[in-house]
């Protein structure tokens, strides 16, 4: 389901790249970012399913704590990119949003362009995939290094997952919640400037 969910995830960020370029009259080729996302969904595949095999040559799985950090870090790292692809459906929403308000809005001079690239979405969306990686990474870095330092047990594990896990779970609402009042933005807006 985590697969399905990422995969469904990075469809509505293709097309809706897609349909900014076509509103904007630009022909662009999404061939390299199709390219990325299929790498990326190809390693996670592999990761969800034949990692254990492969990590377990760095890690030594025969101590239960390495094995449970591991399957507790690949559950984060689908809860982070969830985030990272909803954060960059909600920027490339809000340009969506600016193009069609800046197209409809009375007395645009013709020769106005409007569909410059916006600054939150020129600078938002890498920032949310730097910072979102780099907070990921520190978090099981950390982890990582008290878990051989304090000896924690399982359950310990557990709960300090379940805090990142509730991390991302604010952050996805909030994502989620700035969508939506898009969404009704743009209604609201198509629905004065219908006839």
């Amino acid at each position: 389901m985590g697969l399905f969910w990422v995969f469904a995830e990075m469809v509505i960020l293709i097309f809706i790249r897609q349909g900014i370029a076509f509103v904007e009259g630009k022909q662009k080729k999404f061939l390299g970012l199709i390219i990325l996302f299929s790498l990326i969904f190809i390693l996670l595949f592999l990761t969800s399913f034949w990692g254990e095999g492969f990590i377990s040559g760095y890690l030594d799985f025969s101590r239960k704590i390495n094995l449970y950090f591991y399957q507790y870090a690949l559950w984060n790292l689908f809860c982070t990119l969830w985030v990272v692809l909803e954060g960059s459906i909600m920027f490339y929403s809000l340009h969506a949003y600016i193009i069609l308000e800046k197209s409809i809005r009375p007395g645009r001079m013709p020769s106005e362009p409007f569909g410059t690239m916006n600054p939150w979405t020129r600078y938002g969306v890498p920032l949310l995939v730097v910072s979102a990686a780099a907070f990921y990474l520190f978090y099981e870095y950390r982890i990582f290094s008290i878990m051989d330092r304090f000896g924690l047990e399982k359950s310990n594990l557990k709960n300090i997952y379940l805090f990142y896990i509730k991390i991302c779970g604010l952050f996805w609402f909030l994502i989620e919640g700035a969508v939506a009042l898009i969404g009704l933005k743009a209604y609201h807006l198509l629905k004065k400037s219908s006839p």
